[in-house]
């Protein structure tokens, strides 16, 4: 039997003996690699999930710290204001309430927005309310959203209350509690209602100076707001992770399910305290929940004790290895018919005339294009043969093409670059003077209406692509006193230019981008009074504009990368348009006037950033079209 199969497999035709023999050999070779992937992949399945686990719990108590300090600075501000430190020296003065009560109203808006490295974004404020009693029981409140329902001069006979006075100058953070009028600061499980369960940061603010008890600060968060931060954030499969943060008690008090808010987390051994929250060590362990096997990752939070617990189902990292073992084993069978038939298609294709056509290939690939091929063989060879001729006729024929498309392609895309420029800080401008005409500040408005009419009247100029280089600077000139005008001793500039160069001529908006760059990414976020200085000079053949300016800078690595983005021939992907303005001026110069022309950046952490731009020098007549 063995050798009438042997003999059967002989007689079959080359290329049918090598595929089966690459067939067997690839079946092999994807039944050993399937069993030890299976093998492998479970606990590596496992390790992953534990790693982004462990991931997602930093991250998540970073963000929910983050929160919590944000309150405590807040607090820290409020504490050391002048207006709550002098409130009460003199108690008929209406006006340092009003001061007050506008100052923790703004003090509340400071928590609905969040600060991370593209800059600040608005979230969801965390804080409900801000009350300020002061020693005499005369009260303050912000907002008064759940404060209604109880005495708020029962808050003094409150441990809490208590121990700030006993700590002056230091602030507590309370435990949750159900906000009624007769059990507040006490635990309640009559209503789960997570709007209504509070917790509090408060201070006994001591005025040193003065020597005087000023009375407490106390910063009113709830459940529902708690549970807000953390409900979006997804693990596993589908979102089947479950996000908690619970007390010392192992009482939950926020996660997304609003209905396992002030219930206990329990493992089938016993509620989480028993070694979970009596400091076990590590932030990871498997546990039963209700009869299923759970990844439990767990870390504690800045405040109280409390903990942030992460609860995965075993069963979601086991589909997750199921469905990574059966798409190995689909792709090992769809890679053994691929294999077998690309195998298939080499071995019929290895004939001799191929060897001729490779040469010939060769030729082609050094750039001979009228290198023909000259092979015969079968049909399909001779019919690639011809196709490969006419390819290196149509390759010619689109060269050419090509050419004259290019030329073509560059004044549409100089057209298409110079338009992309739209001033977006009208929507401000138009603000600032709407709120110049509330405050009757007439005179400012005017100046500031005349200012933007003259920067649009140039930026549109007639239609003209090219302007005079006087003309550009008043442009600029005229968004920096508008900018000046909203920003105030915060910013200030100095234009030096060369009086015998007013008159040469330059694209149109190429200044007032840069300079924006600069106040936006630079003096903006240094905070300092910040100086913008525009220089403009003549050398032999060209006119250099440079902008400097006092701003944050940017780092040596940040700095390069952004010459690699502005230096690349499409604007590819910029996050929040950065960089996108500095490209468009650098790309609209050199289609303009050649790859000698162009941005330059220089920058240096914490010092300052200086953009220079070069053109050639141009009259009016020399232009472009």
């Amino acid at each position: 039997m063995k050798k009438q199969l042997l003999k059967r497999f002989r007689s079959y035709p080359l290329n049918v003996q090598m595929n089966i023999t690459i067939g067997l050999i690839i079946l092999a070779t994807v039944l050993l690699l399937t069993f030890f992937t299976y093998i492998n992949t479970l606990n590596q399945t496992k390790q992953n999930f534990k790693d982004n686990g462990l991931l997602i719990l930093q991250e998540t108590m970073d963000k929910i710290n983050s929160r919590f300090r944000l309150v405590e600075n807040t607090m820290e501000m409020i504490s050391n204001d002048s207006r709550i430190l002098d409130y009460g020296k003199n108690s008929s003065d209406t006006s340092n309430e009003i001061e007050v009560l506008k100052y923790l109203n703004s003090c509340y808006a400071f928590n609905q927005f969040d600060l991370h490295r593209e800059g600040l974004s608005y979230v969801k404020n965390l804080i409900d309310d801000i009350l300020f009693i002061t020693t005499d029981r005369d009260y303050l409140i912000i907002r008064k959203l759940h404060f209604s329902s109880y005495n708020i001069l029962n808050y003094m006979e409150s441990e809490w209350f208590k121990k700030a006075y006993e700590n002056k100058g230091k602030s507590i953070w309370t435990d949750h509690f159900f906000n009624a009028n007769s059990q507040y600061l006490a635990n309640s499980n009559e209503d789960l209602d997570p709007i209504l369960n509070n917790f509090m940061h408060i201070r006994f603010i001591y005025n040193e100076k003065a020597r005087r008890d000023v009375g407490w600060v106390a910063i009113s968060m709830n459940l529902e707001n708690l549970s807000q931060v953390i409900e979006n954030i997804k693990f596993g499969e589908k979102g089947s992770g479950n996000l908690y943060i619970i007390d010392r008690e192992g009482t939950i008090v926020a996660c997304k399910d609003r209905s396992k808010i002030l219930k206990e987390l329990r493992l089938d051994s016993g509620i989480m305290n028993q070694d979970f929250l009596n400091g076990m060590e590590g932030n990871f362990f498997e546990g039963k929940i209700n009869g299923t096997n759970h990844f439990i990752f767990h870390t504690s939070l800045a405040i109280n004790g409390w903990k942030l617990v992460l609860t995965l189902p075993l069963s979601a990292v086991e589909e997750t290895f199921y469905k990574t073992v059966a798409s190995v084993v689909l792709i090992a069978i769809a890679a053994s018919i691929i294999i077998t038939l690309i195998s298939s298609i080499v071995l019929h294709s290895i004939l001799n005339p191929l060897k001729k056509m490779l040469l010939s290939i060769q030729e082609t690939r050094k750039g001979n294009l009228s290198k023909k091929v000259g092979v015969t063989g079968c049909a399909e060879v001779s019919q690639l043969c011809a196709e490969f001729n006419y390819m290196l006729d149509t390759i010619q024929d689109l060269l050419e093409k090509v050419m004259k498309e290019q030329q073509a392609l560059r004044k549409s895309e100089l057209k298409t670059l110079r338009a992309q420029i739209n001033p977006h800080f009208l929507y401000n401008t138009l603000d600032s003077i709407k709120w110049l005409i509330y405050s009757n500040d007439n005179e400012k408005a005017s100046q500031l209406i005349s200012a933007l009419s003259t920067f649009f009247r140039i930026g549109l100029s007639g239609g003209s692509e090219e302007i005079r280089i006087s003309d550009e600077v008043e442009h600029v000139r005229q968004f920096l006193f508008i900018q000046k005008m909203r920003a105030g001793d915060k910013l200030n500039y100095l234009i030096d230019m060369d009086s015998d160069i007013e008159n040469f001529m330059t694209p149109k908006l190429i200044l007032q981008p840069i300079v924006e760059n600069a106040i936006l990414h630079g003096i903006n976020k240094k905070g300092n009074d910040g100086i913008i200085k525009l220089s403009i000079k003549r050398n032999e053949d060209s006119i250099t504009f440079e902008i400097a300016d006092n701003g944050i800078g940017m780092e040596s690595s940040d700095i390069e990368k952004l010459k690699r983005q502005i230096s690349q021939s499409s604007c590819g992907y910029y996050p929040k348009n950065r960089g996108l303005a500095l490209w468009n001026v650098n790309q609209r110069i050199k289609l303009a006037y050649g790859a000698n022309y162009g941005v330059e950046i220089k920058s240096k952490y914490g010092v300052g950033t200086k953009v220079s731009i070069t053109i050639p020098v141009l009259k009016k007549e020399e232009a472009l079209a």
